[in-house]
């Protein structure tokens, strides 16, 4: 049986949530555009592009915006915010600014994604954060990896034709992280948010 895509139900959804993310630099967000015309090309309305201003790399969730927790989500993020905030800045204060190779494209059947790679700072990170806090029950755990979603899929259609036609692109580039920002979703995906507060790394400004 073919593999299909799995259209995204989720664009242009309004929702509420709340997570920490890093953000290519607009040189970077180019090099992803020039790729995303290529598959545009190539695939039409099929996909849908993220655009390069929302491009962003997901430190971790602190509430999900696709979940629903039963409690006002606002209420919820006052009352962990005081916590989370400390610990995170405590994490960050120690963390030296980061450079993620991104280097490899991905096709899975929900997306297609850039995966980058650092010196193990992004994991550290999520583990000490980990170790220090209980998430909220519900809450996805931090992703396992480094990676930005580049685009999603409008319609339903075979996998193969998309994975051989990734597999002769390359993407490469270094990015340099020296602040997370804490935002708050309104629209997804990162279509329409709220910048909370900026954590800068080490000290950096």
């Amino acid at each position: 049986m073919t593999e299909k895509t799995s259209i995204n139900q989720d664009i242009n959804r309004l929702v509420n949530g709340y997570m920490v993310n890093a953000i290519p630099s607009s040189a970077n967000g180019q090099k992803v555009a020039e790729l995303q015309a290529k598959l545009a090309a190539q695939f039409g309305d099929g996909l849908w592009l993220t655009p390069p201003t929302t491009l962003h790399i997901t430190l971790m969730d602190w509430i999900a915006p696709l979940v629903e927790y039963g409690t006002d989500k606002e209420t919820l993020f006052n009352n962990v915010f005081p916590e989370y905030d400390e610990v995170l800045s405590e994490i960050l204060q120690e963390q030296p600014p980061i450079t993620v190779h991104f280097d490899t494209l991905k096709v899975t059947p929900g997306a297609i994604i850039l995966i980058g790679h650092d010196d193990g700072s992004f994991k550290r990170i999520r583990d000490n954060f980990l170790k220090r806090i209980n998430l909220i029950a519900d809450t996805k755990k931090p992703p396992t990896i480094i990676h930005s979603t580049i685009a999603r899929y409008k319609t339903e259609q075979d996998l193969r034709p998309l994975v051989d036609f990734v597999a002769d692109q390359e993407l490469v580039f270094d990015c340099a992280v020296s602040l997370f920002r804490l935002v708050q979703e309104r629209v997804t995906p990162m279509l329409e948010y709220n910048l909370l507060k900026e954590y800068h790394l080490g000290g950096v400004r």
